[in-house]
């Protein structure tokens, strides 16, 4: 009798603990996507009807979708371009690499590179990575990077990316694609002191002009 009433007990724990599991999402956090080894600054859950709506509000203000990649199906595919102060077109890219990358999911984390093209000056701007999972109202996280500095003539970032976030099973999401959304582009401002004010300028060459004149009429006498 004892060793039936300990088997029943152990099947109501795991039968509540097996409940309680099933019906937990678990958020992502920050620190689940990197970029140059720098954890993201936030991560908010994103509406599964906003991924690919352009321009998409973000808490820290709107922002221009501009690339993709839907793992495999096109990979690294171009969306659009952003216009710079400069009339510069820029051009960004992602490219995911699933460590499991099967066809029907089982994309829980890897690597990633995120490029640019086109700007023939240093810009800065503020993005946004969206993961997008199959199916669940879990399955969608927007993770912020604030102040990138794109190097003039193009280049690129590396990351990294872990999915934490789980469906209504307490299963981790499957992703299939990754969107890219930048902010303004602006331009890279010197810091103080790097180029010389025009006032400056005409005071160090008034008084370089003093010098010489001073140093010729010593050599006259």
């Amino acid at each position: 009798m004892k060793r039936l009433k300990l088997v029943v007990v152990a099947l109501a724990a795991f039968f509540i603990v097996a409940q309680a599991h099933a019906g937990r999402l678990d958020p992502a956090s920050p620190g689940d996507v990197t970029l140059e080894g720098d954890p993201a600054k936030n991560a908010i859950q994103v509406d599964t009807s906003q991924v690919e709506k352009s321009p998409l509000v973000f808490p820290n203000g709107s922002f221009t979708y501009v690339a993709v990649d839907p793992f495999g199906k096109n990979s690294g595919a171009m969306e659009t371009s952003i216009t710079a102060p400069n009339a510069d077109e820029v051009k960004f890219y992602l490219t995911f690499a699933p460590t499991l990358d099967q066809t029907n999911g089982d994309r829980y984390s890897g690597t990633y590179t995120l490029s640019w093209t086109g700007n023939t000056e240093a810009l800065t701007t503020d993005a946004w990575l969206i993961l997008s999972g199959t199916g669940g109202s879990n399955s969608v996280w927007a993770f912020q990077f604030d102040d990138l500095t794109l190097a003039a003539g193009g280049g690129s970032y590396d990351g990294t990316w872990e999915v934490t976030f789980t469906n209504g099973g307490g299963n981790l999401i499957s992703l299939n694609k990754a969107f890219l959304y930048v902010g303004p582009l602006n331009p890279v401002i010197p810091p103080p002191g790097t180029v010389p004010e025009p006032a400056t300028m005409i005071l160090f060459g008034s008084g370089l002009a003093g010098l010489v004149g001073t140093l010729r009429r010593k050599k006259k006498q």
